[in-house]
């Protein structure tokens, strides 16, 4: 038998409690596997440091010939921040109103932008963005979800069980 329960208050200034199925926005916790799976590929002979995203995404609109896997590691990618965008599509609702992006909905997003923020490799600029279309790159390269490549060959060769459940939030 299984017991679920949550714990707290998940957002303060609204008092509202955390349940069993109160989904966690992890974010920045989950970057450092991303980038690990990344250098998985490339040891694995799957991708190159420096290639663009065009070669993975052949849709990918042109800008994407100038952005590449080592600018979404470094956080130099230029690409625009989806959290900038989802705040113009749902402006003046606050942040427990909006939906929470997948991975695949952030590429599509990029993938109906024209540019980026800035030209790929000038300056720094930290990005989730960079991160959700890496963990696109993940999946399409090795035939894998994401979660399923984390797995497989990050946790359960370091029998570190669990904890795809707590990186995703997931039960």
């Amino acid at each position: 038998h299984v017991c679920k329960r949550g714990y707290g208050m998940r957002d303060l200034r609204c008092d509202l409690p955390i349940n069993a199925r109160t989904n966690f926005r992890l974010a920045s916790c989950t970057k450092q596997f991303t980038a690990m799976a990344i250098m998985l590929l490339h040891h694995d002979g799957k991708l190159r440091y420096d290639e663009p995203l065009t070669e993975v995404f052949p849709h990918f609109p042109a800008y994407g010939r100038h952005v590449t896997i080592r600018n979404l590691l470094n956080h130099t990618s230029g690409l625009i921040s989806y959290e900038d965008l989802m705040d113009r599509m749902y402006a003046g609702r606050s942040w427990e109103n909006i939906p929470q992006m997948s991975d695949v909905r952030v590429l599509k997003l990029m993938e109906e932008q024209t540019g980026t923020e800035f030209a790929p490799g000038s300056t720094w600029k930290y990005s989730n963005t960079g991160y959700c279309v890496l963990a696109m790159v993940v999946q399409k390269l090795s035939g894998m979800s994401f979660q399923e490549f984390l797995r497989r060959r990050i946790f359960e060769p370091l029998h570190m069980n669990n904890t795809v459940a707590f990186v995703y939030g997931k039960n």
